[in-house]
């Protein structure tokens, strides 16, 4: 996930970061599952896009988010034309107005959560 996203003093500075506090990405991580588990797709990418988060999910790391979900819509038309399409990918990418969720919706796809009240161990 690093590769390419961002030059590499600032990868090196992002992994420092988790290694002198871990407790701020680990309290991040139960934050944005417990919000999945509760359907909370928008107010996870507030959570991430927030002035105040110091984690290494950062408001850059949503920007980037929003662009490749707009690259993911033109490359799933192909698939999603055919009919019964089935997509899993990680749930940071759904939510908000430009979550992928959205941009389907904004170019004509019918959107719908399978099995939502799936509960996930520990």
């Amino acid at each position: 996930m690093l590769f390419d996203r961002e030059p590499f003093h600032w990868q090196c500075k992002e992994l420092l970061k988790i290694t002198e506090y871990p407790e701020n990405e680990i309290r991040q991580e139960r934050t944005l599952k417990t919000m999945y588990l509760d359907g909370r797709l928008t107010e996870m990418a507030y959570q991430v896009e927030a002035p105040d988060n110091n984690t290494t999910l950062s408001f850059s790391d949503y920007k980037v988010f929003c662009q490749r979900n707009k690259e993911w819509v033109k490359r799933l038309k192909p698939h999603l034309s055919s009919g019964g399409a089935f997509i899993t990918l990680n749930a940071i990418y759904l939510g908000g107005e430009k979550g992928l969720i959205e941009q389907l919706r904004a170019a004509g796809y019918r959107v719908r959560p399978v099995n939502r009240k799936l509960k996930i161990k520990n």
